[in-house]
């Protein structure tokens, strides 16, 4: 994930760099808004390549957060849960080899990093965003049930009121950061109004 991350940082600043060079400083002759659209000509197709790269990097995101809740409820009765995740890790990995389809063949129709046209792949990005915010929705609930138990379970061997043992502390940390990840999730998937 750090790989991905690095290298999408990497064609970012490769991206601003083009933008501006080719922007102010090439092709003096033209006009400034000349000048851009042969930038955007150029950057366009490293925007296709981030677009891709950040659906794989989602799906790696989701197998991080389904192994969380698997160290949580791999034991017990309860592991049908693990079944439903996997089955959502599924779909967000279908949806990330759409997207790639879409991109490779049809990346000619993506503005400002979005599908315009066809509706299929608008809806596919779309999807790319919502099958991981459901995924990281329904994993921290279940290590927030998990913690709830565990609170429930250690509090009469607590002596000192309300003081949070370790593993509780590790517990809340993966909650907040899975709601924080989830947020960033309904962000991408529409405007907020």
């Amino acid at each position: 994930m750090f790989l991905i991350a690095s290298t999408l940082l990497g064609i970012d600043l490769a991206n601003y760099v083009t933008t501006i060079t080719d922007s102010f400083i090439h092709n003096p002759d033209l006009s400034i808004d000349g000048r851009y659209e042969n930038a955007s000509d150029i950057t366009f197709k490293r925007v296709v390549v981030i677009d891709a790269l950040y659906g794989y990097m989602t799906v790696l995101g989701d197998i991080i957060v389904v192994w969380r809740v698997y160290a949580f409820w791999r034991h017990g009765k309860q592991r049908w849960v693990l079944v439903f995740l996997c089955a959502m890790l599924l779909g967000s990995l279908i949806t990330t080899f759409l997207l790639t389809y879409c991109v490779a063949v049809l990346g000619t129709d993506i503005f400002d990093g979005s599908f315009q046209k066809p509706a299929f792949c608008r809806n596919i990005q779309t999807t790319s965003y919502a099958m991981p915010a459901a995924t990281t929705f329904v994993a921290t609930v279940l290590i927030g049930i998990a913690t709830w138990e565990y609170r429930r379970m250690i509090r009469p061997n607590i002596t000192k009121g309300s003081q949070r043992t370790r593993a509780e502390k590790v517990m809340l940390l993966l909650i907040e950061s899975g709601f924080l990840y989830f947020l960033f999730f309904v962000r991408q998937t529409g405007p907020i109004e």
